[in-house]
């Protein structure tokens, strides 16, 4: 009888009454589904980094997208002009703000790369 309450985690008081449990209580994942508490929150990790992949590729689509919309509107505010032809200042007018920056650290790591095989040729 002892075997038995031990195989099934209970213990019987030493003055009688009821059994008492005393082993891990199963836990109830998130579909309802019965474990032990061990393999419920292995799913629950399996759950959460699945939900973190989700949330990565929500974000690359979201960066995607704003690439995309980004692009068309430059091209449209490019549009009818002779880029190869045209004054600096058509093109630097038709530039927004960020375009601007990149364009000025674009130019600014382009000198530095002249400068330096300049110095290297010297």
């Amino acid at each position: 009888m002892l075997e038995t309450l031990k195989k099934y985690d209970f213990v019987a008081p030493h003055d009688g009454g009821a059994l008492e449990f005393v082993g891990e209580a199963p836990s109830i994942d998130d579909e309802g589904e019965f474990g032990d508490a061990e393999h419920v929150e292995e799913r629950r990790e399996d759950d959460e980094n699945e939900d973190q992949g989700d949330h990565e590729e929500e974000v690359e689509d979201e960066e995607d997208e704003e690439d995309e919309r980004r692009r068309k509107d430059l091209e449209m505010r490019m549009a009818g002009l002779d880029i190869e032809n045209a004054d600096f200042d058509e093109i630097w007018e038709r530039l927004d703000a960020r375009e601007r920056e990149e364009f000025v650290r674009l130019a600014q790591e382009l000198d530095k790369e002249e400068s330096n095989t300049q110095l290297h040729d010297s």
